[in-house]
């Protein structure tokens, strides 16, 4: 097939074939991020039912087995706890945690099982020296780090490592303290190696994306195809529509006498618009004026404010005060740099601060007026009497926002 068509069915086939190559790589990584799901998490298990086997016979101070040649007297415990004879002579070992794990952990590896390793930097037991790759996830547990795991190829077989560190209980301090890492409560870690026998054949997939491969670029072949035999249809109605075009400018005479109605309907809107604006500048100029008023009745409040005999404050729930004036200074002797902006428990402590009398916290709870006679003292040292009269303050839609005090000197 010639002509620019063909050029879009390039354009299509190379666009589905790297869609199909995403669909493959996405499934490939998911695959890879479910096989390290799943094996982390039965990594974990394995390890948190060692953990509970460890603390079931923590439970019960540890387990006392009769003495065998793979059950001998434990040489790392006190000599008073390594066994005790039973009521006929016959000697019987005692299991603490440790011990008892490597015995499942060897009974696991005779048998092929998982295999689990008991060990730490500092090991009592030879046995439990460290292999090389759990040397560094050791170091990292001393650093704080939670648990550790990778795939590893051991004779041609893959395994899963997994370790987490095993913490340092009371019970274990009488024999492990002495080789713990100063400054640390993990005594060591179980490690958990776990062969991967699940193998998901890449081929099944691998074929599964060729066939939708080939499928979609069978099926871009044949309807474009058919889109080209479309084309030739379309160039076909082409002239047709060239005999409607005539029929098409009769049309516009009309739609001409239509748009010189229009015209005479966008005129009358146009003047109501207009009567709309003017009368939107009306009520601006109305806004103004009463902008102006506002800003006239909020000097002369500031100008009572100030010079109200009485001292008055404004504090916020917060306990922030907002707003002093000049006689509350003078009462107090300090200046509104000392007391705007701060709080009122710092700026003018008293006794009823932080206790339920505040003021505050009565107009919170929602005491209309609080009265409340009081010693100020100003910065001299004076102590005046004085009548603390406190109210609500509220902004214009009701809410509360804090309290208004009002200091009368009661000393004449």
């Amino acid at each position: 097939m010639s002509g620019p068509f063909s050029h879009y069915r390039i354009t299509a086939v190379t666009i589905w074939l790297l869609a199909v190559a995403s669909s493959w790589t996405w499934n490939t990584v998911d695959n890879i991020r479910e096989k390290n799901s799943i094996a982390i998490v039965t990594a974990r298990a394995f390890y948190g039912q060692i953990l509970a086997s460890r603390q079931w016979n923590l439970m019960h101070g540890g387990v006392y087995v009769y003495s065998t040649a793979l059950s001998p007297p434990n040489q790392f415990l006190p000599k008073d706890k390594q066994f005790i004879l039973d009521e006929k002579g016959k000697r019987l070992t005692l299991m603490n945690p440790s011990y008892m794990t490597r015995q499942i952990a060897e009974i696991s590896r005779q048998k092929g099982l998982v295999r689990f390793h008991i060990t730490s930097l500092t090991p009592l037991r030879p046995e439990n020296k460290p292999y090389p790759w759990e040397v560094p996830w050791l170091e990292a547990f001393a650093r704080g780090s939670h648990e550790s795991s990778s795939f590893a190829d051991e004779d041609g077989k893959e395994i899963f490592h997994y370790m987490a560190p095993l913490p340092l209980q009371e019970s274990c301090k009488p024999c492990h303290s002495a080789a713990t890492t100063a400054g640390s409560n993990i005594r060591g870690a179980i490690s958990v190696s776990l062969p991967i026998p699940f193998h998901k054949s890449v081929w099944p997939l691998f074929f599964s994306h060729i066939f939708v491969a080939l499928t979609g670029i069978v099926g871009i072949l044949f309807f474009g195809g058919r889109l080209a035999q479309s084309r030739k249809n379309i160039l076909k109605s082409n002239t047709r529509l060239e005999q409607e075009v005539e029929e098409r400018k009769e049309t516009e005479k009309e739609l001409i006498s239509i748009k010189e109605n229009l015209e005479q309907i966008v005129d009358s809107r146009t003047r109501e618009l207009r009567r709309s604006n003017e009368a939107l500048d009306a009520e601006i100029e109305e806004q103004q004026r009463i902008e102006a008023a506002l800003v006239s009745i909020n000097d002369e409040f500031i100008q009572i404010f100030n010079t109200a005999p009485d001292g008055m404050l404004v504090i916020d729930l917060d306990f922030n005060i907002i707003r002093v004036n000049h006689a509350q200074c003078l009462l107090t002797g300090k200046d509104i740099k000392d007391i705007q902006g701060h709080k009122c428990y710092e700026a003018l402590p008293g006794k009823l601060c932080h206790t339920d009398q505040c003021p505050l916290k009565q107009i919170r709870n929602g005491t209309k007026r609080v009265e409340i006679e009081i010693h100020c003292i100003h910065t001299d040292g004076t102590e005046i009497p004085c009548m603390v009269t406190a109210t609500p303050f509220k902004e214009p839609g009701g809410a509360l926002t804090g309290m208004i005090q009002v200091t009368r000197d009661v000393s004449d």
